[in-house]
């Protein structure tokens, strides 16, 4: 599934090498355990003049989280 996010955001212009994916663990978890996984890109500036004086955040970010099913 890692895989398919990074092709999915470097078809649409992201360097694979700017996306970085991280989660709450590294090992499998018993069912009923929460998985939280976050995506972070570097954010394209849209506009060349900043009229507001607030700075606009330098990184796309994306939380999900799913209940976990594994079965042995």
């Amino acid at each position: 599934m890692k895989a398919e996010v990074i092709s999915n955001l470097k078809a649409v212009g992201f360097p694979e090498g700017s996306i970085k994916i991280t989660s709450g663990t590294e090992v499998i978890l018993e069912r009923k355990q929460r998985i939280d996984v976050y995506v972070t890109a570097p954010r394209v500036n849209l506009f060349p003049y900043n009229f507001s004086g607030v700075s606009q955040p330098t990184q796309y970010y994306g939380h999900g989280s799913i209940m976990s099913e594994y079965l042995d």
